[in-house]
């Protein structure tokens, strides 16, 4: 018993960092055009992808996607999204999904990184929703993304929606997607 609470170990950690931009007490007139208010507010982005449900067997399906984003502050971003999940075999589900994002932009605008959440409006095919069963009507959602600007005004967007909701059919759904910014 006495070995039991022994424990022993060793850690090295290392690593390697990289500076997105300058900060704001270097070159303050070196910065380009395209920070100075002339970027792109608006952003319509087409997905494809996979649903995974959160159960014990992780069922699967496509998932596809439409979003359009708008740039509301130089922080924030809103969109809204219609999102159909696919068919998993415990839900067939799609709607209308609405999130405010915090975003920030690097590497001249090109690259975004964004954490987002808000309200899905699912219907689902397969549930069987009660009269008096609003809890079915209305799901969260909370998202990570990230884009790429690689020939503007095209990008593409990596998005992880993770849908939260109270009947035990949460799901990830991974999506992948061409953008056009105007």
């Amino acid at each position: 018993m006495d070995n039991f609470y022994n424990f022993n170990t060793f850690s090295a950690l290392a690593g390697i960092g990289y500076e997105f931009e300058k900060s704001a007490a270097e070159e303050i007139g070196d910065r380009p055009p395209i920070l100075d208010g002339h970027k792109e507010k608006n952003e319509i982005t087409v997905f494809g992808g996979q649903t995974i449900v959160n159960s014990l067997k992780s069922q699967k399906s496509v998932a596809l996607a439409v979003e359009y984003r708008k740039r509301m502050w130089s922080y924030l971003d809103w969109t809204g999204t219609w999102l159909y999940e696919g068919d998993t075999r415990l839900h067939r589900r799609n709607g209308f999904a609405s999130e405010l994002w915090a975003v920030r932009d690097f590497l001249n605008d090109r690259l975004s990184f964004g954490f987002g959440g808000g309200a899905y409006f699912p219907i689902d095919e397969r549930g069987k929703l009660k009269q008096s069963d609003t809890s079915r009507i209305i799901c969260g959602i909370i998202t990570m993304t990230s884009s790429y600007q690689f020939i503007p005004p095209w990008d593409v967007r990596v998005s992880w929606d993770r849908v939260i909701t109270d009947y035990n059919h949460d799901t990830d759904v991974i999506l992948g997607g061409v953008g056009y910014r105007f």
